[in-house]
């Protein structure tokens, strides 16, 4: 009789170790996810941290820029589909300036009083001011006074597309604009732009239109926004299409004895804390055991599977546990053969196993 009652009470405490009880393990409730504290600092608040020391970076930089150009950029070539606003003083009164709006032709000219056509394409703002002022003094005007300005400029497109706020069809303002002024002006990047700006560049760079790629430039958004790292700040190119890709889909991926198993997106997050993304998977299944759990990482070029005691992280007694793109956290239950289950097809044979460092 001894014998067969010590017999059933081994196999019920078997029973036991095999179906577990995952209130052993975070204290209740536990309706969707467990209870792990208020974390320091949320990926949410992080990244909009993020968000916005970029923008004031970029707004730094740009009124950095903006002092050195100074005011009117008389650098600038007019060129066709230009609009001009010229302003020539005592043109048909003494003491009034006579403002036109011309718009520069396909022929390079614009069509002014009395001097008819007049080129202006390939000029300077500052050269088109010069010449007119001598055409007026030559045979119209004893002592002429002639402004030019830019009022549209319409003649060096080029193309932003992707994680723009703005993307669209731009027009460069002076010779040497750049990416940064571009960003600028297509209101900064999204919040869905990775790190990477491509510039598609065509065999006749510098014209309006280029129909083969001749090169591509990378410029990396970290380094020249968050680092100020001037050499990134490319020119531009009339006829450059210059794209932003979105930051790739990133995902971890949490496994076994979770209410809700599968594939969490990290979106613009380089990682995310091992207990959140339990929590992001709807917490722990009834039967998990949260101590016997393994992380699948790739370490040195191999796959490994690192075990782990989410119970002493959530505790404070181990460190936080991040988990990286393509980590794998897998929730066991009692039993080390029922981790298994999940383990084997995931990382396959020749991946070794190793406690936590």
């Amino acid at each position: 009789m001894k014998t067969v009652f010590r017999g059933r009470w081994l196999w019920m405490a078997l029973a036991a170790l095999w179906c577990g009880c995952s209130s052993q393990d975070f204290p209740r409730p536990m309706v969707s996810a467990p209870d792990f504290g208020a974390p320091d600092r949320s990926d949410d608040e992080r990244l909009s941290a993020e968000a916005q020391a970029r923008a004031e970076r970029l707004a730094a930089m740009l009124e950095a820029w903006r002092k050195e150009r100074g005011e009117v950029d008389t650098d600038y070539n007019v060129g066709p589909d230009d609009v001009l606003e010229i302003g020539v003083h005592a043109l048909e009164r003494p003491d009034q300036t006579t403002v036109i709006k011309p718009v520069v032709g396909r022929d390079g000219k614009v069509s002014l009083p009395l001097i008819g056509e007049f080129p202006a394409a390939g000029l300077s703002v500052r050269d088109l001011e010069t010449r007119l002022s001598a055409a007026y003094k030559e045979k119209y005007l004893k002592n002429p006074n002639v402004t030019v300005k830019v009022a549209e400029y319409r003649s060096i497109p080029v193309v932003l597309a992707g994680a723009f706020s703005k993307p669209g069809i731009y027009y460069l303002t002076h010779k040497n604009s750049t990416v940064l002024e571009l960003i600028a002006q297509a209101g900064g990047l999204s919040s869905a732009a990775g790190e990477t700006l491509i510039i598609a560049r065509g065999k006749n760079a510098g014209s309006q239109a280029s129909n083969t790629v001749a090169e591509t430039i990378e410029v990396d958004l970290n380094r020249l926004l968050m680092e100020g790292d001037i050499r990134q700040n490319a020119v531009v190119a009339a006829g450059d299409i210059i794209t932003v890709p979105p930051a790739k889909k990133k995902f971890v991926y949490v496994m076994g004895y979770v209410r809700s198993p599968g594939a969490i997106e990290l979106k613009e997050a380089s990682q995310v804390d091992a207990l959140q993304a339990v929590a992001m998977a709807g917490g722990l299944a009834p039967t998990a055991r949260a101590q016997n759990s393994f992380v699948i990482t790739e370490r040195d070029g191999r796959r490994k599977a690192m075990s782990v005691n989410l119970i002493k992280v959530a505790h404070g007694r181990h460190p936080p546990l991040y988990l990286r793109p393509g980590d794998t956290l897998v929730i066991g239950s009692s039993l080390w053969a029922r981790l298994g289950e999940f383990v084997r097809p995931t990382i396959g044979a020749s991946a070794s196993v190793a406690p936590v460092p």
